[in-house]
């Protein structure tokens, strides 16, 4: 042995040593299942929350939607808001507020292509008012 590998066990065992045997044992036991683990598995991407990575969606007025679908797909009662259906009651549109901009009411985050989440603008069916729970956002749970 050279004297790098010398110096190793040295410190390695004077570190067992005062650290306890079994202590040292265990420890080395785990970090070995974790590397084991890691390698087998891998690293555990897209498991997550969908809302706990990438780059947000900004749904209209800041708002989420309950109950979306896996693929962004609105809740019921709720349809896509596209630039063609924003219209509300008082005449007004969603897009003069920056809100349902696209035409075909959804678009990808900007994530690396997949780790994106479809994003999609929904609005409550029927007449609407432009304030207040009729219209949020979807975001996807599934990556593109």
């Amino acid at each position: 042995m050279d004297n790098k590998d010398l110096e190793i066990q040295a410190k390695v065992g004077a570190f067992a040593r005062k650290m306890g045997r079994r202590n040292f044992l265990s420890r080395g036991a785990a970090a070995v299942a974790g590397m084991i683990a890691a390698a087998v598995i891998g690293k555990m991407e897209g498991t997550e929350t969908a809302f706990a990575d990438s780059a947000p969606c900004y749904p209209p007025y800041g708002v989420y939607c309950s109950g979306c679908g896996a693929d962004s797909t609105c809740p019921s009662y709720y349809s896509t808001c596209t630039t063609s259906n924003d219209v509300c009651s008082d005449g007004t549109r969603l897009t003069s507020s920056g809100q349902c901009i696209y035409s075909i009411g959804w678009w990808y985050t900007s994530s690396p292509i997949g780790q994106r989440h479809k994003c999609r603008d929904c609005i409550r069916s029927g007449p609407i008012l432009c304030k207040g729970g009729n219209y949020c956002g979807c975001r996807s749970t599934l990556h593109y």
